[in-house]
């Protein structure tokens, strides 16, 4: 209470001294100047402020006279102790006014009791320190090389902080041989400087210039700043291309593959970059179009067609290189073609007999042919010949036509045909040769007599015969061919026994078959002879004649015979002549005379064109053979064909397209294309004409060769801006009549060159901007306009002269020119601005124009509000008056803009008080309640009188002292929080909060815990509390199994004198968390033993073979359990219960399954996220335990030397693993140990140990789908470290155990649950991984060997009934 009223009484006195103060204010003001250069060291002398206004020292010090600057900086400090002003910082004249002068900056100088003020102005005199500096520290220019003479190039001024004599005074170029400067000055505004060109550049001369120029001052000491200046001197297409051979020679193989480059041609042009792209093309005529390919690119001429040099042994193509500026260059390309051997000679049959009598004498002609060969030289040179096996000869007859005669005599009967083979070959290298084959007949001529196979026959005929008997017949035959070699057999007349022999005999003429005509009596007639006549068909026809003698036969006939020899008749020879039958024979498919044989006259027969026949070969004839007959003559017949003029001249393509720079000099050449006239001689091209010939002519120049050009040349020079384009008509006309002409359109297109500046389309923009625009507003816009076209006709906007605040504020778009504003215009500051925008095009060319932005005046600066005196915080028992704040307004806008008002919000116990000229005072007008309001947020609102009005406002927080009379008390009087098991410790489980209503020390409050025991233990062992916010944090992790809930109460006690305190209850309780995955009970798994369900085959649909048996240790829904089988060796034989876990047949086991069945079911939770456990079933699908046996005897053969072996290994692998336990075993004692003292300083668990036995797991529902007893022991305890589990013997009658490992198993978990009541989760746990490791070692061994092992001998079958 003490303490209360003192400081009660301290507030009283306080007010009072403030009301006393406010009541002495009295008006007073002066106001005092002085001048001072700039940079002056720190405590340099400024005036004597004391003096100069008529103060004494003591006034200064009883006023607590201070310095009052608007700006955050002060400059000038005043000394009250000497009545001084003296430099209180660095001033900088440049930082403070810029480019303002004169420079001066002000304050005011403040005494209390009563106040007065005082407005001292210091004037900043400038000195020449700082040196002209350029805005960067290289300019870089691009100037066309075509840049005419006196073309001004703006350059970027430099810039002074200093001002008066100490800014820049002059400029200087180094050096000054192309360029010189002028300085411009414009009305009002800054300079700039302009480099005028003084003569013409040249890129190819010089590609780049380097000047310095060079800003000077006139201060002392003298200061001068330099920039670089590089002009990049831009190429125009003033140079055409030059061709580096203007003849090019090259032989070319006729046989040369299409795609063969020939040779490469090449020009260089000396401009660069587009300009000095060459380009490449040629002028030829069709036939040579066809045949060379000249890549437009790289000038290489490759071969487009098939070279043959019997056809042209030479080819000139003319190949203009030009460039994108029209200028061309030409240069010939003589291609001489090499004659290869490549021409097989051929053979051509003029006239052939098909067959020629046998009787031909010597030199009878059996063929006539032609032998031609394309090459030329020794490649055409021929050599005819025929096979040596035939009786004929090669003669040869007139030029090219050879004559196959007969060489001996013939004789059909011996070689009846013959294969002629007329080979010819040519002397080339490698010979080509060439063959022909004609069949000659030899036809048959009447030269052999029939014969009788017998000169006389003799046949005994019986007598009695009847009539038409066949006696027997006569044969013969003739060495002759065809008609000459048909028989006929007659009977020559002759009488026998007065009677003609044709009443007794008669013959066949046509197989001389002898018939009986009458039947013979012996008794009349013992024999009789006659003739018969043998004769062919011939012309004449030739006969022979055999004697036949027929004996009558009796009982006592005899034989007689004779033999009548004729002599042979001689053969006819007969000879034939043909007359020649006179043609025409021409190499040619086409016949253009024919000739009349009656009149022995040559007429035309079809139309004959001079131009298709020989081209422009002159003279042009044409030959032919006239051929006759029976004797075989040639005759050679020339025709020539004279040209008349029916062709009129025509150029190759319809249109001309020629680009030509508008800067191409007078005189610069361009090749044309000729035309061409198929006739020759007067009827050929003549003369060109060009229409209309204003600005270009024609010259014709004729080559050696005899070819020509034309060129057309530049008279007058070009402009695109006048002339975009040109139309020319080239005229072709020959000298024939009637007279003919061709015509061919020259469209030119005239390319720009950069020879037009920009103009702007106004020389001055006025425009008027608010100063209150926001950046980005669109000013204005400058066009400027450029003849020229493309990339030369491009403007850019740029503004080069311009002073770091107008860069600041104002932008010009380079591509549009729209100039937008980049910062905050302010009137107060500046009334108007300048600015020179300059129109660039590409080349160099410029033009400037002026925009002039004035500023309007806006009512856009808020009236500001500066605290010069401010209490944080009053007693609430100070009286009314007392003063709480003392403030300056100032508005720095002018006029009714500036006029201010105060005020401050209505719901506070505040009023303003106006004291001196812009200075306000805030005092009390109520008594203070802290404990209805502990604090007020003043709101000082100043507003002016412009249009519309602008105000700002400043918030004060007046804070009310307190005194400490309130209890703090919690939000909740109890708290209840879950938090989930198995949380880190250190966990912030939530926090609890109070408030007081005091303020300050007195409202400060901590909290504590108190004493208090959970299950025998102290809480501080389970929570701590934060006493400074309150946050509660577990000191443990929390085990549901272990606690469900605990609940302690939590103490606020705050800071007063005395403290006072409340109490709040906290209970906590714990949620379960899915932190345990299912434990499968049944089957139990047993390591390297094999558990297997037996299944007879005649197990229906949906027989139980087992069921799987788990639990979880959470609870809810953390613990409900769901089956599904993950992998089987049949999926469509088995499946498992998704609630109970029963696995079931789901089809008729048969007889096709396999024994062995391996199943993996996956036992899952339904915590989140979830956790499982996978248990392995094996079932034996058989009838009967021997059948089982069977199937597993064969993988329970063993090898003695592996036992030895695996004994060797299994033993190290003992030692090795018992190494590394004892040692683990050690590592975890000291663990164990350490971790015991450390839970002797934490805390101490006293916590009992309370097993929960779970009953035993069987069938209750009676519905037989668990007929046996699992039986397991789960034992957890509120320890989690002291937990345990024991599996106990399964007992089945339906389980197999395969393998005799089972008992080890059962025996070594019985000795690790034993010992893990003992030890703490990680011993046990690290013991049971190392023994499981050594029967897992054994086991995977002997699978690694022999895949699966089971001994039938150690096969148990465990039937016990629960």
């Amino acid at each position: 209470m003490h303490s209360m009223w003192m400081l009660a009484v301290n507030g009283r006195w306080r007010t009072l001294f403030a009301i006393l103060c406010l009541c002495e204010l009295r008006l007073a003001s002066g106001q005092a100047r002085y001048s001072i250069p700039e940079e002056q060291a720190e405590g340099s002398f400024v005036g004597n402020i004391a003096r100069d206004l008529g103060l004494d020292l003591g006034r200064l010090v009883a006023g607590k006279a201070r310095i009052i600057t608007k700006e955050d900086r002060q400059f000038v400090d005043l000394k009250r102790d000497k009545g001084t002003l003296v430099v209180k910082e660095r001033i900088d004249r440049e930082e403070l006014c810029g480019k303002t002068t004169p420079c001066s900056f002000s304050f005011d100088i403040i005494l209390e009791n009563p106040i007065q003020l005082y407005r001292v102005t210091v004037e900043v005199v400038d000195i020449n320190d700082n040196s002209p500096s350029f805005p960067q520290s290289e300019i870089n220019i691009k100037i066309a090389e075509n840049a005419v003479v006196g073309t001004r190039f703006s350059l970027e001024n430099a810039d002074d902080s200093d001002v008066a004599i100490n800014d820049i005074q002059s400029y200087a170029l180094r050096p000054s041989n192309d360029f010189k400067l002028e300085i411009q000055s414009q009305p009002g505004g800054p300079k700039f400087i302009e480099m005028i060109l003084q003569k013409p550049l040249d890129r190819e001369r010089e590609e780049s210039l380097t000047l310095m120029l060079i800003a000077s001052d006139g201060g002392e000491p003298h200061r001068s700043g330099t920039v670089r200046i590089h002009i990049s001197v831009l190429d125009a297409n003033d140079n055409a291309p030059v061709c580096t051979q203007p003849v090019y020679k090259v032989d070319v193989p006729e046989n040369s593959p299409a795609g063969t480059v020939i040779i490469r041609v090449s020009a260089n042009d000396a401009d660069a970059g587009l300009n000095g792209d060459v380009t490449y093309s040629a002028r030829s005529s069709k036939d040579t179009e066809q045949l060379f390919n000249v890549n437009i690119k790289t000038g290489e001429i490759k071969l487009a067609g098939k070279l043959d040099f019997e056809k042209s042994r030479s080819y000139q193509l003319n190949v203009q290189a030009s460039d994108h500026g029209g200028y061309t260059d030409t240069c010939k390309v003589i291609v001489n073609i090499l004659d290869e051997n490549d021409n097989v000679p051929t053979i051509e049959i003029m006239s052939y007999s098909l067959s020629i009598p046998e009787n031909s004498s010597p030199g009878t002609t059996v063929a006539v042919f032609n032998v031609n060969d394309e090459d030329s030289e020794g490649n055409g040179v021929d050599k005819c010949s025929i096979n040596a096996d035939v009786p004929f000869k090669i003669e040869s007859s007139l030029t090219g036509y050879y004559t196959i005669v007969t060489e001996n005599f013939l004789d059909r009967e011996n070689v009846p045909e013959y294969n002629v083979t007329i080979t010819v070959s040519d002397q080339g290298s490698p010979p080509l040769s060439s063959s022909k084959n004609i069949n000659v007949k030899i036809s048959d001529v009447n030269d052999n007599l029939p014969e009788f196979h017998q000169s006389e026959y003799i046949k005994t005929v019986p007598e009695n015969n009847t009539p038409g008997f066949s006696v027997f017949t006569v044969s013969g035959s003739d060495a002759d061919w065809g008609q000459n070699a048909r028989m006929s057999y007659f009977l020559e007349e002759k009488e026998v026994n007065g009677v003609a022999v044709s009443s007794f005999v008669s013959i066949n003429s046509e197989n001389g078959v002898i018939h009986a005509v009458k039947s013979f009596d012996y008794e009349q007639i013992k024999s009789f002879d006659f003739n018969v006549t043998a004769r062919d068909s011939g012309s004449p026809p030739l006969s022979s004649v055999a004697t036949v003698c027929i004996l009558i036969s009796s009982s006592a006939s005899t034989e007689r015979s004779f033999v009548e020899r004729r002599r042979p008749v001689a053969s006819v020879l007969t000879s034939f002549w043909v007359a020649g039958k006179a043609r025409i024979i021409t190499k040619e498919d086409r016949q253009f005379v024919d000739l009349k044989r009656d009149k022995g006259t040559l007429v035309v027969k079809e139309r004959i064109d001079r131009e298709e026949l020989c081209g422009k070969t002159t003279p042009c004839s044409f030959s032919f053979d006239i051929i006759l007959e029976n004797p075989i003559q040639l005759y050679r017949v020339t025709v020539e064909v004279v040209d008349i003029n029916d062709n009129s001249p025509s150029f190759p393509q319809p249109e001309i397209k020629i680009k030509i720079a508008e800067n191409a000099v007078v005189g610069t050449r361009f090749s044309l294309a000729n035309a061409a006239d198929p006739d020759v001689g007067l009827n050929d091209i003549q003369k060109y004409a060009l229409r209309p010939s204003n600005n270009f002519k024609l010259e014709k120049h004729n080559q050696p060769d005899g070819e020509g050009f034309i060129e057309m040349i530049l008279q007058k020079p070009l402009d695109r801006e006048r002339e975009e384009s040109l139309t020319l008509m080239l005229i072709a006309s020959d000298g024939g009549e009637p007279h003919r002409s061709g015509t061919v359109r020259i469209h030119i297109s005239v390319l720009d060159a950069n020879d037009n500046a920009p103009v702007c389309t106004q020389s001055v923009y006025k425009v008027d901007v608010p100063e209150n625009s926001p950046a980005g507003t669109l000013i204005t816009t400058v066009s400027a306009n450029d003849a020229d076209a493309g990339l030369n006709g491009d403007v850019t906007y740029s503004t080069p002269h311009v002073t770091k605040e107008e860069e600041q504020l104002f932008h010009v778009n380079v591509k549009t020119g729209e100039i937008k504003l980049t910062g905050l215009l302010d009137f107060e500051k500046s009334k108007n601005f300048q600015l020179k925008v300059q129109a660039s095009d590409q080349g160099g060319y410029s033009d400037t124009c002026k925009v002039i932005v004035n500023i309007l005046d806006e009512n856009d600066n808020v009236p500001t509000i500066k605290l010069m005196s401010f209490s944080q915080s009053i007693p609430e028992d100070s009286p009314p008056g007392t003063t709480v704040a003392v403030f300056n307004v100032y508005d720095e806008d002018s006029e009714g803009n500036g006029v201010v008002k105060c005020s401050i919000n209505d719901d506070v116990p505040f009023k303003i008080e106006s004291s001196l000229t812009g200075y306000y005072t805030i005092v009390t007008e109520n008594v203070l309640d802290r404990e209805s309001i502990p604090e007020y947020n003043v709101t000082i609102t100043v507003s002016d009188q412009g249009s519309p009005p602008l105000s700002s406002s400043k918030n004060i927080n007046v804070k009310i002292s307190d005194v400490n009379d309130n209890l703090p008390e919690f939000h909740q009087s109890e708290y209840i929080k879950t938090v989930p098991e198995n949380n880190t410790p250190g966990f912030s489980v939530f926090t609890v909060s109070g408030s007081d209503a005091d303020w300050g020390q007195n409202a400060r409050m901590s909290y504590f815990l108190e004493e208090k025991e959970v299950n025998g233990a102290a809480v501080s062992s389970f929570v701590s509390i934060n006493s400074e916010n309150g946050v509660i944090h577990a000191v443990k992790s929390f085990d549901y199994e272990q606690i469900k809930s605990f609940d302690f109460n939590v103490t606020a006690r705050d800071s007063g004198s005395p403290p006072l305190s409340s109490v709040a209850t906290v209970r906590i309780l714990i949620q379960d968390q899915n932190d345990n995955a299912p434990q499968v009970l049944y089957p139990v798994q047993t390591g390297g033993s094999l558990l297997a369900e037996m299944v007879p085959r005649s197990a229906d649909v949906g027989y139980l073979v087992t069921k799987v048996v788990a639990v979880d240790v959470d609870s809810g829904q953390n613990a409900w359990l769901s089956y599904k089988v993950h992998k089987a060796t049949d999926r469509a034989l088995f499946e498992v219960g998704l609630h109970n876990g029963e696995i079931r047949t789901v089809r008729q086991v048969t007889d096709k399954d396999a024994v062995k069945q391996r199943l993996t079911v996956v036992v899952e939770d339904n915590g989140r996220p979830s956790r499982s456990a996978t248990v392995i079933v094996n079932v034996a699908v058989a009838d009967s335990f021997p059948q089982v046996l069977s199937e597993f005897t064969d993988l329970s053969m063993h090898d003695k030397e592996y036992n030895d072996q695996l004994t060797f290994y299994l033993v190290l692998a003992l030692a090795v693993v018992s190494f590394l336990f004892i040692t683990c075993l050690l590592l975890i004692i000291s663990v164990k140990v350490y971790r015991w003292r450390q839970s002797r300083v934490l805390y101490h668990s006293n916590l009992p140990v309370i097993p929960y036995c779970p009953p035993r797991y069987s069938d209750t529902l009676g519905t037989g789908t668990l007929p046996h007893v699992y039986n397991f022991e789960v034992c957890r305890t509120t320890d989690s470290r002291k937990s345990d589990m024991k599996n106990m013997q399964a007992m089945s009658q339906s389980l197999v155990s395969v393998d005799g490992a089972d008992t080890d198993m059962l025996h070594v978990n019985k000795e690790l649950s034993g010992n893990c009541s003992q030890m703490s989760t990680l011993v046990s746990q690290m013991l049971y991984f190392f023994i499981l490791f050594f029967f897992q070692l054994k086991t995977v061994t002997c699978c690694q060997v022999r895949r699966w092992s089971l001994h039938a001998s150690s096969l148990q079958i465990d039937s016990m009934v629960a």
